[in-house]
């Protein structure tokens, strides 16, 4: 059943992953879901307690993504650690996501411990939340103690959740994504098309 995703809580993108993603988690080599059921056991327990504050937006290349499995796990892990992004498969790959520190660290892993022809994390950047005396959709400050958003809703998410998957003909799209969430600099260092310091892709 296709999902719905929100960027910055108006734009709606559609969930590109169709029921060819649904290749099963057991024909992934064993170490891997070895990997996966042991670090999904450790994140539940983590998500239980209160998660680090950072924010950490990163941009990943890829030779290709092309293989099912790995398609679905992309997906799914995402899902699982509640990070928000787009996944735009075929030649080249490029994952661009956001998330807590410490999710996105474990998603990284997960992916590198996949055999890829290439993979290069080529952006990463550190948002604190807390400090910035954001407002969220209930009226309160981010550092106050009450006024938790629903999953996905949170004021720091500008990506789609959950994670979305685009398709091999989606570069463009993908690209415009980033802009509107001001993260136009992640997409052009994902494909090294400027320098990621360079301020006039900070848009």
């Amino acid at each position: 059943m296709l999902a719905k995703a929100t960027l910055c809580g108006q734009r709606i993108w559609p969930r590109w992953a169709s029921s060819s993603c649904t290749i099963s988690f057991n024909r992934l080599p064993l170490e891997v879901r070895a990997a996966s059921n042991s670090k999904g056991k450790k994140s539940r327990r983590k998500s239980a307690n209160t998660k680090s504050p950072i924010i950490v937006r990163q941009a990943i290349w890829f030779h290709h993504i092309l293989n099912k499995n790995k398609r679905k796990v992309i997906l799914q892990w995402a899902k699982e650690l509640q990070l928000s992004g787009a996944s735009k498969i075929g030649y080249p790959g490029v994952i661009v996501l956001e998330g807590h520190a410490d999710d996105v660290q474990d998603y990284t892993a997960r992916l590198r411990a996949l055999p890829w022809a290439a993979m290069q994390v080529r952006a990463r950047e550190e948002e604190d939340p807390m400090s910035s005396g954001e407002v969220n959709k209930q009226g309160v400050s981010s550092n106050g103690s009450n006024g938790d958003c629903e999953e996905g809703e949170e004021e720091w998410r500008r990506l789609p959740y959950p994670l979305i998957e685009i398709p091999d003909t989606g570069l463009s799209l993908l690209g415009a994504m980033c802009k509107d969430a001001q993260l136009g600099h992640l997409f052009a260092a994902a494909l090294k098309l400027h320098s990621p310091a360079d301020p006039s892709l900070r848009q």
